[in-house]
C-alpha cells in the first residue's frame, strides 16, 4: 500500500509583500538621508576651514602692511611732519643713540642715516659689517648689494626663528606705535609674531637712480623693507618686500 505524503507551501499574501517592499524603501531613504547629511557636514567643515584659512592669511597680510608703515616711520624718524618719534638728546629719529647728538651708530645701538650726514651710512656698515649677518635691531647694512643682501626667501629657512628673528625689529619697538590699538593679535607686543628688516642700499653704487622720486644727495639711500607676519594657524604667513625712498620731513 502506497503512503501518501502531502507538502504544505506557504503562500505570501499581497499585504506581506507590500510590507517587505516598504521596509526596503524606508531603509534606502534612511541611507540616502544619512549620506546627504554626512556630505553637508563635510562641506560645511571644508568651507569653515577655507574661510578660517583665508581670514588668517588676511590678518597676517594686514600685519605685514602695518609693519611696512612702521618701518617707514622708523627710517624717516618722524610719524608726522614736525613730530619726532622720540624727544631727548639721546635719541636720533626713532632710535636711541650711545651719546648726545651727533653720535655714530653701533652694532648695539644702530640708527638710520640722517639727512646731510654722509658718515652715518659708512659708520653703520662698519659697525654691522663684522657680524655674520650684517643686521641689528631691524637695520641691515650689507657691505655690497646684492652679494651681501638677506638670503632670498629667508623667512622659509629652517633657522628663521633662531637666526633672523633676533636681528629684526618688532612693530612699535622704536616708533612706540601701539600694536594693541591695531586690533591685530599678531602685532601684540606681549607675543609678537611679526617682524621687519630694513636693508640700506647706496643709490649711487647700485641703482644710480636720478630724477623725480629718486634719492637726493642729502639722503642718498634706497631701503628694502621685508615684513614677515606669522598667522595664528600653522603654515600661515604674510610677507611684503618693498623698496622705499624716504623724503624726510623738516623737523
Amino acid at each position: 500500500m502506497k503512503s501518501k505524503h502531502s507538502t504544505d507551501h506557504a503562500i505570501m499574501s499581497p499585504a506581506s509583500r507590500q510590507r517587505g517592499i516598504s521596509l526596503i524603501m524606508v531603509l534606502l531613504v534612511l541611507v540616502l538621508v544619512a549620506l546627504t547629511a554626512l556630505s553637508a557636514s563635510r562641506s560645511a567643515l571644508f568651507n569653515e576651514t577655507v574661510t578660517g584659512n583665508e581670514a588668517d592669511y588676511n590678518r597676517a597680510m594686514a600685519a605685514a602692511e602695518a609693519l611696512v608703515r612702521d618701518a617707514q616711520i622708523d627710517i624717516v624718524g618722524y610719524p608726522a611732519v614736525g613730530v619726532p618719534c622720540r624727544n631727548g638728546p639721546l635719541f636720533i629719529g626713532c632710535r636711541l643713540s650711545v651719546d648726545a647728538v651727533p653720535a655714530a651708530p653701533t652694532a648695539a645701538l644702530p640708527f638710520f642715516p640722517q639727512p646731510n650726514n654722509a658718515n652715518d651710512g659708512d659708520d653703520l656698515r662698519d659697525a654691522l659689517g663684522a657680524l655674520p649677518i650684517p643686521c641689528a635691531q631691524g637695520i641691515c647694512a650689507p657691505a655690497a648689494w646684492p652679494a651681501n643682501a638677506l638670503p632670498d626667501r629667508f623667512w622659509f629657512a629652517a633657522n628663521f626663528a633662531a637666526t633672523f628673528v633676533p636681528l629684526a625689529a618688532r612693530y612699535g619697538q622704536h616708533t612706540l606705535a601701539n600694536g594693541g590699538a591695531t586690533g591685530n593679535p599678531i602685532l601684540n607686543a606681549a607675543n609678537p609674531q611679526a617682524w621687519y628688516w630694513v636693508e640700506l642700499i647706496p643709490n649711487y653704487a647700485v641703482f644710480r637712480c636720478t630724477g623725480v622720486g629718486c634719492p637726493t644727495k642729502q639722503s642718498p639711500y634706497i631701503y628694502r623693507i621685508t615684513a614677515v607676519a606669522l598667522g595664528r594657524r600653522a603654515n600661515t604667513i604674510g610677507v611684503i618686500q618693498t623698496f622705499f625712498v624716504p623724503t624726510p620731513p623738516s623737523p
